[in-house]
């Protein structure tokens, strides 16, 4: 009898794969959102530490973010906000983030070279090229570096480094549990979407960006249980861990209020969308320019690179300090402000307008040096001001018509899941962690239609370089590329006439078999007929070898004795389903039988005829483009 190709193999629960993929998912959630909090808790010592305490400087924080440290208050710190300050020349401003770059430098570049820059890109490059394979002291590095790089004023962001901490884990996973690598790649992009989704209280716009985030213009649907699963575990984890250390149980990062959509609003919000798209091109431009126009070039030991990175971010800040760090508390006073008072507003656009170039240039600087960091939170920083300039210069030209139009929160969050979208090739994702992370689910159909129309605009361009078009250009699936083209061509169309197709009786004696091969007359494997002249198995080379010349055994053994299970091909088969048989068989060609006849074979197919079908379905593809 046939083997069924989609029997179960008996065995534990550990051979489920449903079961494997829930249980797995849920232990990287947990070691997920607990590296979340440890990360930011971290990150936001850090900051109040050499930020605030050192440097005198202190950043607002986002409503659903009041991590605070009393002992490290200082009374005479400068409050910052959205305005401008006077220049102030320090000597502390420029050492502090360039010791933080150097220290960040020489810890990934002798450890861990793979944990430079912003993270994100070195999972993608895990995915597509290395097998889903991160090294496992890369998690650790990238955290204690990324820490170190945005506590002493790097501008980056959080999702970069959780992203390939949880990714970390489970790649490591996968590796000691011995599981297949397209498992393990799946379980890699399930840990980044935990990091992702607890870090920024977006449990489904973790799992979204995280298999979207991989393509230019796909996603990685087979991954999206695992990281739904992790996503949610690793949220829950985050606060429940969040609200016994802080007591804050706020369920978004920024309280937005009562934002209503009017559809009148919706002309505005094209015209912000397009805005994002042309903000997004620049971004890109500025961002890959500085990484491989000069910092890439700078003949320079790499781990220095970082060092002057952080000196020139120091520069930039004794002019305008709101570009330290991640920047997430200026967000919520754009969200928050108030644009009553018209005089005010002209040099708060320029205010943003500015804030928002320096932003771009400060993460490209920290980032291209070779700085630990993330660009999610800067490039939802610059599209948040870059809608905040926009709604703001709307409220200053037309004063008169205040009402009619949309609140200025609305711009600053359209604005950052639009630039987010532009840049990251991420539509979905964009606009479904906009939603969770501000609870603004009422603009969701204006959400919707901004991150569709700049993420059009700008569909050449991508902030993560790694990214590939597809799966069909993604290494991660050419086994699935052949399989698709192998299913659509059927055996039929492929099997040449054999004139003379040969079996072998069960009872024919290994004498006789010596004869069939010396005189060359059929190829092996042969199919083998019972005496009642049904198929009944299969008899290759392998079977016989040991006993082919031992003359006491020539008589005596028989075809019956040495058989192996059949396994038979139809002319309706496709070509996916024969080249499974021949990978779990491994014979060197298949016997096809009859429509009519189940017991009549007409014809056998090689392994190499597959190949040769498939080559030629390749060619004649190819002249069809």
């Amino acid at each position: 009898m046939e083997t069924k190709e989609n029997d179960n193999p008996p065995g534990f629960l550990w051979q489920n794969f449903s079961f494997k993929v829930i249980s797995f998912s849920i232990i990287i959630g947990v070691i997920s959102g607990l590296a979340a909090f440890i990360f930011m808790y971290g990150l936001e010592y850090t900051s109040a530490l050499m930020q605030g305490h050192v440097m005198g400087v202190h950043h607002p924080h986002p409503s659903g973010e009041e991590i605070t440290f009393a002992s490290l208050n200082k009374p005479d710190a400068q409050k910052l906000t959205i305005g401008w300050v006077d220049f102030k020349f320090s000597i502390l401003f420029l050492l502090v983030p360039a010791i933080g770059g150097l220290i960040s430098g020489i810890l990934v570049y002798r450890y861990a070279p793979e944990a430079e820059g912003h993270g994100i890109d070195a999972l993608i490059n895990a995915f597509h090229n290395k097998k889903g394979d991160i090294d496992t002291k890369v998690p650790f590095i990238k955290t204690i570096a990324s820490i170190i790089t945005m506590g002493t004023g790097g501008s980056g962001g959080r999702e970069g480094p959780i992203a390939l901490i949880g990714g970390g884990f489970g790649s490591w996973l996968g590796r000691i549990c011995k599981l297949s690598t397209r498992e393990r790649r799946h379980f890699l992009v399930a840990g980044a979407a935990g990091g992702i989704g607890a870090i920024f209280k977006a449990p489904l716009g973790g799992a979204i960006s995280s298999i979207e985030i991989l393509y230019k213009e796909d996603f990685e649907t087979d991954a999206l249980v695992h990281c739904v699963v992790s996503s949610v575990t690793a949220f829950c984890v985050f606060n429940f861990i969040y609200l016994q250390v802080t007591g804050d149980a706020s369920p978004t990062i920024f309280n937005i209020g009562d934002l209503k959509f009017e559809t009148n609003h919706l002309i505005y919000y094209l015209i912000l969308a397009v805005l994002c798209a042309f903000i997004g091109k620049i971004y890109v431009q500025i961002f890959t320019g500085i990484r491989l126009n000069i910092f890439k070039k700078l003949n320079i030991p790499n781990h220095i690179k970082p060092m002057i990175g952080g000196l020139l971010i120091g520069i930039i800040a004794m002019w305008m300090p709101q570009t330290f760090g991640t920047g997430m508390g200026y967000l919520q006073d754009a969200i928050n402000y108030d644009t009553s008072n018209i005089p005010q507003l002209l040099p708060v656009i320029k205010f943003a307008v500015v804030l928002m170039f320096l932003k771009m240039l400060t993460v490209s600087i920290t980032i291209g040096s070779g700085g630990s960091g993330g660009v999610f939170g800067p490039t939802l920083f610059i599209g948040g001001f870059g809608g905040f300039a926009f709604g703001c210069l709307l409220y200053y030209l037309f004063p008169e018509s205040h009402a009619a139009l949309p609140p200025i929160g609305a711009f600053v969050i359209l604005g950052m899941a639009s630039l987010f979208s532009a840049v990251a090739n991420a539509p979905l994702g964009a606009l479904v962690m906009a939603s969770e992370m501000t609870g603004g689910y009422s603009l969701l159909a204006p959400l919707m239609l901004v991150t569709i129309i700049s993420g059009i605009y700008t569909k050449r361009f991508s902030i993560y370089s790694n990214q590939v078009e597809d799966k069909f250009h993604s290494p991660a699936h050419l086994g699935d590329i052949s399989f698709d083209i192998l299913k659509n061509i059927i055996l039929r169309d492929v099997i040449e006439p054999m004139e003379n197709v040969g079996t072998i009786p069960s009872s024919t004696t290994l004498a006789e078999i010596r004869n069939i091969i010396s005189e060359g007359k059929y190829p092996f494997p042969l199919a083998v007929k019972s005496p009642q002249g049904e198929l009944w198995g299969m008899l290759t080379m392998g079977d016989i070898r040991e006993a082919l010349f031992d003359d006491e055994l020539s008589q005596l053994i028989i075809v019956e004795d040495l058989m192996t299970p059949l396994v038979v091909c139809e002319l309706e088969d496709d070509l996916q389903s024969i080249l499974v048989k021949f990978k779990k068989h491994h014979y060197g060609r298949l016997p096809v039988i009859s429509s009519e006849n189940k017991n009549e074979v007409i014809g056998y197919i090689a392994f190499e005829q597959i190949m040769g079908a498939y080559e030629n379905e390749l060619i004649r593809l190819k002249t069809m483009e």
